[in-house]
């Protein structure tokens, strides 16, 4: 995993981890720290081996997900009150041109593997009506247009022997 990757992940488990319970907390220091329990969680964190840190991200993001999945009336929100902007993600194809749908105004941040996926991240408002962006996907020393959109990310497959680059074209 490059550092790229490596700080992105740390980031993301430390602001998920931020949002979680301290018996949470708790249990996610059993897993990748059990033998110093009163470390502080960010620390947890920084000491993780790279090859640990996809999978912690999915365990977390689960954790987080579930909850958060309450409606808004069962997290005491009036109805009418507005949900806020949420990181969505999208799992795309190694496909040279694609149609993902998402919400109007999607700030794309991210992509990478989530093994055995090819996912995008994107910030969005899921009340925005949705609309459809074209990504574009190309391996390292294939041809392609000499616009091809804005630069999103670089991922790579098996081990880092192929390497891949998506834009995206806009909608």
């Amino acid at each position: 995993m490059n550092s790229t990757l490596s700080a992105f992940a740390r980031r993301n488990l430390r602001d998920n981890l931020a949002l979680c319970t301290a018996r949470e907390q708790l249990l996610f220091k059993r897993m990748y720290s059990h033998l110093d329990l009163d470390k502080p969680i960010n620390d947890v964190v920084d000491a993780m081996p790279d090859e640990k840190l996809d999978w912690a991200m999915q365990q977390v993001q689960r954790t987080v997900d579930k909850r958060f999945a309450l409606t808004g009336e069962e997290r005491g929100l009036q109805t009418e009150e507005r949900i806020g902007k949420r990181i969505w993600k999208y799992e795309i194809r190694l496909a040279e041109r694609q149609s993902v749908e998402m919400p109007s105004g999607a700030k794309v941040l991210f992509v990478g593997v989530q093994v055995p996926n090819i996912c995008l991240w994107a910030e969005v408002d899921p009340e925005a009506e949705k609309q459809i962006r074209l990504v574009s996907v190309f391996g390292t020393g294939h041809p392609m247009p000499d616009d091809p959109g804005s630069y999103i990310g670089t991922f790579m497959l098996h081990g880092g022997a192929l390497v891949f680059h998506v834009y995206d074209a806009g909608s």
